[in-house]
C-alpha cells in the first residue's frame, strides 16, 4: 500500500475496483442491471456517509461528553439505516440472479461492504469483564 494513502482510503479504492470487477464477472442481463444499479448506489451512499462521518469526527475533541454521545448515537443510526438499504438492495439483486451468478455472488456481496465499513464484530467474542459484571448485576436484580 502506498504510504500516502490511508488504510481507509485504500479500502474504499479496493471496494470500488472490486465492485466494478464483480459487476463484470456477473455478466448481468439488461433486466438485472436496475437491481445492480440500486445495490451499487446503496454501497456508494454508504461510502459517502462513512467519509462524511470520518471528516466530522475530526472535531470530536471540541465536543462535550453529551455531544460526543449524541454524535455516536446519530452515527450508529445512520450506519444502521445505510446497512438496511444495502441489505434490501442486495436481496433484490440476488433474486434476479441465475444459479451460476448466485454462486459468484455469494462470497462477494457482503465482502464489498466489509471493504468500506470494516469487518463485522465477531459474534462469539466473550464479553468484557465490565460487561459481564453488569449482566451479573442485572440478573441478580430480577
Amino acid at each position: 500500500m502506498d504510504s500516502g494513502v490511508s488504510r481507509r482510503d485504500f479500502g474504499l479504492q479496493l471496494a470500488r475496483r472490486s465492485l466494478a470487477e464483480f459487476r463484470d464477472d456477473l455478466n448481468l442481463t439488461a433486466s438485472q442491471r436496475p437491481s445492480w444499479d440500486h445495490y451499487a448506489g446503496a454501497l456508494r451512499a454508504f461510502a459517502r456517509d462513512a467519509e462524511r462521518e470520518r471528516s466530522r469526527a475530526r472535531t470530536f475533541a471540541d465536543m462535550t461528553l453529551q455531544q460526543r454521545i449524541d454524535h455516536q448515537v446519530e452515527a450508529a443510526r445512520d450506519r444502521y439505516a445505510a446497512m438496511e438499504d444495502i441489505a434490501d438492495a442486495a436481496r433484490a439483486l440476488y433474486v434476479t440472479l441465475a444459479p451460476a451468478q448466485r454462486a459468484a455472488a455469494n462470497p462477494r456481496l457482503a465482502g464489498i461492504v466489509e471493504m468500506i465499513a470494516g469487518p463485522a464484530p465477531a459474534a462469539a467474542s466473550p464479553p468484557t469483564r465490565r460487561a459481564r459484571g453488569r449482566r451479573d448485576d442485572e440478573s441478580r436484580d430480577r
